[in-house]
């Protein structure tokens, strides 16, 4: 059958051209916010409901249109952001208004109402899937309201591919995150769900306002740098290595005030710092630069993400040598916070009193916690006799190690329960890192992190729901600001942490406060063990059994004895023990193995006897 060339309805051309700038919620929330900011406004409000499918609001007091503006920004290829075919290549505004607009409106209920600062009266056009319902006068206020209802109703396809409503909140709180940092000037509030996110107020300073987004306490310690290299302006903040996240969303790229995905300033920041930074981990803060608009292509992708530059080696040795000469600082060491100056008034001499006290109190009610070994997991009585299992060899392949994971606890048992009688065996550390269990048939060589993450793992699985793992109450309560989007990822897995041993409570607006922690961590820093873990999960987008996995995976990792801790034989003695009674011995919650094998036979078989 031959299919004959014919023109495109208007609204079917409309959901076309939806569909390059409108992916998601936050999609809309980024347009809209960026029309808002091209129209002068001074304060912008942000409203969502169930991740933005259900509401998207977006209220500002720019400018405002007259009603044959406001008719013409619903229609396509109607802008006030260009003229020429040269403006396209020295873009300085963010939205296409008249571009965005209709693209929105074609696969939502969409209302558009406006008045210009200078009108007595305002215009309110209504539109339902593309389709015009009414427009005319209305009163309301200077400025721009956008109410995006029912996203995507009359797309049932595309709704069908979004993500679920927290990772939809989540990608909302990213983006107006982002332009707030990109503009400063401008105040920001977000609600979701009737319940405010945040309220920035206009900064007088990007440093203002980057302290505003991740907290007074994370942002001191930024490194700040500035360098005007002719065409190419850097100004950055940047945490210190100590800082770094395992996640890269937290590092934030702006070009002429615009968030931006660019993997050339990635490298470059990456480069500078080095092997400073930990394997697998990312600098948080954010990188601003100011460049010609004719010296950058931000037309590489509909959504303007993404950003090309005309002379890239530029761009990267401007960026890669202001990051590098600030990490360079003797600053970048990791100092142990001391708060000498207070500690002999009479008011921390009487909280630290009240706060020991009560301290002692509390470990009466539960003398167990009085003599936590540094494996408290371990209960049985000290012995010096182990089970000899059948173990995996040394030449056996983590594949195989692997396939371990996929037998049921009860298989794993019964293996236990069938083994030959115990025997005696001797523990000998080795490197501060392995341990060696040598008996008359085999040498046993275990690590001692993996094996600790592998009882841990299984300790944290077990305790979801039932807060088995016992918790070590703090001295004092340990405050951790976070921005918006940790928040956010903190309250969902709050019962997560309770289960693990921590308590944890809000305290204030995007802030929590630590009471206690689990005792297995109990030496660790408090803070650092808390957004280490809340950084593994924040961007988990499963929901369900699954979260608890990744929880007891980063729980298990973080809370886990390290390489160079030193074990006392009596600790030595305890992990093993330990680690035969979990359900799956043989590897890590990560496939790695946790010991390995090296039998009587084998041994003569290398030395050719």
């Amino acid at each position: 059958m031959t299919c004959r060339i014919k023109t495109l309805p208007d609204n079917l051309i409309n959901k076309i051209a939806a569909g390059e700038v409108v992916e998601r919620p936050a999609s809309v929330v980024k347009e809209l916010i960026e029309n808002s900011i091209d129209a002068e406004a001074t304060h912008v409000t942000v409203e969502i409901e169930k991740g933005g499918t259900k509401l998207v609001k977006i209220t500002d007091d720019g400018i405002g249109m007259t009603s044959e503006e406001a008719e013409l920004a619903v229609t396509r290829h109607a802008t006030s952001k260009i003229a020429s075919v040269d403006d396209l290549f020295a873009i300085s505004t963010l939205g296409f208004r008249g571009e965005a607009l209709p693209s929105i409106a074609s696969v939502s209920m969409f209302t558009l109402t406006t008045r210009r600062r200078d009108s007595t009266e305002g215009v309110r056009i209504v539109i339902d899937g593309g389709n015009t319902k009414s427009s005319g006068p209305s009163g309301s206020p200077p400025g721009t309201v956008v109410d995006v209802k029912e996203l995507f109703f009359n797309l049932p396809a595309r709704r069908k591919f979004l993500k679920s409503l927290t990772t939809e909140t989540r990608q909302v709180i990213q983006t107006v995150t982002s332009l707030s940092l990109a503009h400063p000037s401008i105040g920001f509030r977000l609600d979701a769900d009737g319940r405010n996110i945040f309220d920035y107020s206009p900064a007088t300073s990007t440093a203002q306002r980057v302290s505003d987004v991740y907290g007074e306490n994370l942002s001191s310690r930024f490194l700040s740098f500035e360098k005007d290299a002719g065409p190419i302006k850097v100004i950055g903040f940047i945490s210190k290595p100590d800082d770094a996240r395992r996640h890269r969303m937290e590092a934030r790229f702006f070009v002429n005030h615009r968030p931006v995905s660019s993997r050339l300033i990635h490298a470059a920041v990456m480069s500078a710092f080095g092997e400073l930074l930990p394997k697998g981990c990312y600098p948080q803060g954010a990188v601003f630069i100011e460049i010609a608009p004719d010296l950058v292509d931000v037309n590489v992708s509909p959504s303007k993400s993404e950003v090309r530059f005309k002379d890239e080696r530029s761009v990267y040795h401007v960026v890669y040598h202001t990051v590098s000469e600030a990490v360079s600082k003797s600053d970048v060491i990791p100092e142990i916070p001391q708060n000498a100056e207070d500690t002999g008034s009479a008011e921390y001499i009487e909280r630290a009193r009240t706060a020991v006290e009560s301290f002692i109190r509390s470990h009466e009610i539960k003398p167990e916690n009085r003599a936590q070994s540094s494996l408290p997991l371990h209960t049985k009585p000290e012995i010096n006799t182990s089970i000899d299992p059948p173990l995996p060899s040394a030449n056996v392949t983590g594949q195989q190690h692997l396939n371990h994971e996929s037998g049921s606890m009860a298989q794993s048992h019964a293996v236990r329960q069938s083994v030959s009688p115990v025997r005696p065996y001797r523990l000998v550390g080795f490197s501060d890192l392995y341990i060696v269990a040598l008996s008359a048939e085999a040498i046993f060589i275990i690590d001692q992190h993996a094996a600790h993450e592998r009882i841990l793992y299984e300790k944290a699985l077990a305790s979801f729901g039932r807060s088995q793992i016992v918790a070590q109450k703090l001295l004092f309560p340990v405050n951790v600001e976070l921005d918006a989007t940790l928040f956010q990822a903190a309250e969902a897995t709050m019962e997560h942490f309770e289960s693990l041993g921590f308590e944890i409570k809000p305290f204030g607006r995007n802030s929590v406060a630590i009471y206690a922690v689990p005792a297995v961590a109990r030496n660790a820093n408090p803070e650092k063990v808390f957004r280490n873990i809340l950084d593994d999960v924040s961007g988990f987008e499963s929901e369900g059994e699954d979260i608890n996995k990744k929880m007891a995976q980063s729980f298990a990792c973080r809370a886990a004895i390290k390489s160079g801790n030193r074990l006392t034989e009596d600790e030595m003695s305890g992990l093993v023990e330990d680690l035969f009674l979990c359900s799956n011995p043989y590897v890590c919650p990560h496939g790695r193995p946790t010991l390995i094998k090296l039998s009587k036979s084998e041994l003569e078989k290398r030395f050719g006897r």
